[in-house]
């Protein structure tokens, strides 16, 4: 079920929500509308049915989860959750066909949680909202984004945060260790030193990196962040593109600057189930001219192959 309006509703907010909930519908009603025509996308040990995925802040509570394969959605991130309200926070349970950590053959959606610290705790004890945030993670999540909000720190101090939860994930030999993603703001991507600053954070022990666009001076500085990125990381780091793709020329864009995943809201919000259509058509060409990765030479690529 979509979110129902609140009194302190944004104009962004209610677009989203009303979006939500015509996707729903076209979910339910025409199943396999525009599903992706190409073969899974493998990054990070898991299988994204299609490049094109939901932002966190979209669906925060999971509604289209089992239906977003259907839509030609490879993926749906949830939240932005603070640690400690992840506890209790009304996401969508297990289901059949969505089980938990990515292991049924049967097409889905990945299942990705954006992680996040709650406003009135200090940076200088971060740790303990994304640990309890750990704590309490539900078995059914794919991967998990680190996201710092909208009051980052540092970037030097959010690569030890990044350093200290890998570690945690990587301790209770129990719990199948989920892929981390790192969000970056488009301040921390700026020249050389985002490079630098992107390639630390694989070595701290992210996967992947989500290049937030929002805030770059425009759409040309979004692109050359995400080329210096991506020679700069290593070419099994998964690259995600999100903010400000209203058309499949911009995620073809992004894709040709070294994006693997494009996540998609404020022009979902706005095109609806079209753009995803749009989207995937123009994703399932070949590229001539890849971007290269970490000094991987250019050539002639097939599209979102794993």
């Amino acid at each position: 079920m979509a979110e129902p309006a609140t009194a302190s509703e944004t104009p962004l907010a209610r677009r989203t929500r009303l979006a939500l909930a015509r996707l729903l519908d076209v979910a339910r009603d025409a199943p396999q509308c525009c599903a992706w025509p190409g073969p899974a996308v493998r990054r990070m040990g898991l299988d994204f049915p299609g490049p094109a995925g939901l932002a966190a802040g979209f669906d925060p509570h999971g509604a289209l989860l089992g239906h977003a394969h259907r839509l030609g959605l490879g993926h749906v991130e949830l939240g932005t959750v603070p640690g400690p309200a992840l506890c209790g926070a009304g996401m969508a349970p297990a289901r059949p066909g969505h089980p938990g950590p990515q292991a049924s053959a049967a097409p889905r959606a990945v299942c990705g949680l954006s992680l996040g610290r709650h406003p009135a705790t200090p940076w200088a004890r971060a740790e303990d909202d994304y640990f309890a945030g750990l704590q309490t993670l539900p078995p059914w999540v794919d991967y998990l984004t680190l996201n710092p909000g909208r009051s980052p720190p540092t970037a030097a101090r959010f690569a030890q945060l990044v350093a200290a939860v890998a570690a945690a994930l990587g301790a209770d030999p129990a719990r199948p260790r989920r892929p981390i993603i790192v969000k970056l703001p488009a301040a921390w991507t700026e020249g050389p030193e985002g490079a630098r600053a992107a390639a630390d954070f694989v070595t701290r022990g992210a996967d992947g990196l989500l290049l937030s666009a929002e805030g770059a001076r425009d759409a040309g500085a979004a692109l050359e962040a995400l080329r210096r990125v991506a020679r700069a990381v290593p070419r099994d780091t998964c690259l995600i593109s999100v903010g400000g793709i209203h058309s499949a020329r911009e995620a073809l864009a992004r894709r040709h600057a070294g994006a693997d995943l494009v996540q998609l809201h404020r022009g979902l919000s706005e095109l609806g189930v079209d753009l995803i259509h749009t989207v995937n058509r123009a994703l399932a060409a070949p590229l001539d001219s890849p971007a290269p990765r970490n000094g991987a030479p250019p050539g002639r690529s097939a599209p979102f192959q794993g």
